[in-house]
């Protein structure tokens, strides 16, 4: 598979970031590596932490690199973070990636860490992201189904 190629990937992300996201404060996630993927592709959220869950999605406008002081210099306020956090997090790095969030979704029922094994026992979550064309077929199935009916053209999309 070329990963360039792929329409959705999995991405770990802190409970308190992706609250962010949901409510629109957040309109960049910062990372230090990013995947090879292109506009459009949606990016699932799984919540570390105690929740531990696929909890909703984001559509992604494109990633960009930057040097952290211009990042922060730039486009601060749409990271979501403090300064302080945002320094420590790009601490050692000479370049960061800001992933653009064009819209986002809250899952009515979450898939929970539970869920996801019983689909695909012992699951590991991503470290940073994963992408789910790497996934076995039924774990895939069992992610369309959180987008039906609602969702059902960014189902079409994995």
């Amino acid at each position: 598979m070329n990963n360039s190629e792929a329409s959705a990937f999995l991405l770990s992300v802190r409970p308190q970031f992706a609250e962010r996201i949901y409510s629109g404060v957040k309109t960049l996630e910062i990372r230090k590596v990013a995947p090879l993927v292109s506009s459009g592709t949606v990016v699932l959220m799984y919540e570390s932490g105690k929740q531990r869950k696929i909890t909703g999605w984001f559509e992604l406008g494109g990633i960009t690199w930057h040097s952290p002081d211009d990042l922060w210099n730039d486009f601060g306020s749409q990271t979501g973070l403090e300064e302080s956090e945002f320094v420590e997090y790009c601490r050692d790095h000479d370049k960061v990636a800001a992933l653009k969030v064009v819209k986002s979704g809250k899952f009515n029922s979450p898939l929970g860490l539970s869920d996801l094994r019983q689909v695909i026992p012992n699951f590991m979550p991503p470290q940073n992201f994963r992408y789910l064309k790497s996934l076995p077929e039924a774990f895939v199935e069992a992610l369309r189904n959180l987008f039906l009916p609602t969702h059902l053209k960014l189902a079409n999309s994995f």
